[in-house]
């Protein structure tokens, strides 16, 4: 079973699935009251903790950065990065990351695609997402599995 993730510190995306189209996918945002970093990471990687065990989850993908970001968005998204990799690597899941312009160019996108545009790739191959965050994950889980 793949989790493909589309890490943030405020909204996460995620797809999961078995085949080549995820059959669930999400967004795991954090309660107001996590209104620092460290209880909002604690949150992310609970929540995918758990979506990792109900599912049986062996593989994850997850987005790499993008390193245009300023510097505390980087270090927030690495903090979560390393979480996620430590508690899905002690559970002997093969862990891999997805370059968005090479997931994008598969699924047919231009490399430099916007998130609105991935919102309407993802309405156009029938998904109904509630955000970004779910059309992102599924387009990093789609591209994974060609």
């Amino acid at each position: 079973m793949r989790l493909a993730l589309d890490l943030s510190t405020t909204a996460t995306g995620y797809a999961i699935g078995s085949e080549g189209r995820p059959f669930a996918f999400g967004t795991i945002i954090p309660p107001k009251a996590c209104k620092t970093l460290g209880p909002r990471l604690v949150h992310i990687v609970e929540a995918l903790v758990e979506l990792r065990e109900r599912h049986s989850c062996t593989e994850v993908v997850i987005e790499e950065f993008n390193y245009l970001r300023g510097m505390p968005a980087i270090r927030a998204l690495a903090g979560l990065r390393g979480a996620v990799l430590y508690e899905f690597s002690r559970a002997d899941c093969v862990v891999k990351f997805a370059n968005r312009p090479v997931f994008l160019k598969a699924l047919g996108m231009p490399g430099n695609a916007k998130k609105d545009a991935v919102m309407r790739w993802a309405a156009a191959h029938g998904f109904v997402v509630r955000n970004d965050n779910e059309a992102d994950a599924i387009a990093v889980y789609m591209g994974a599995a060609k």
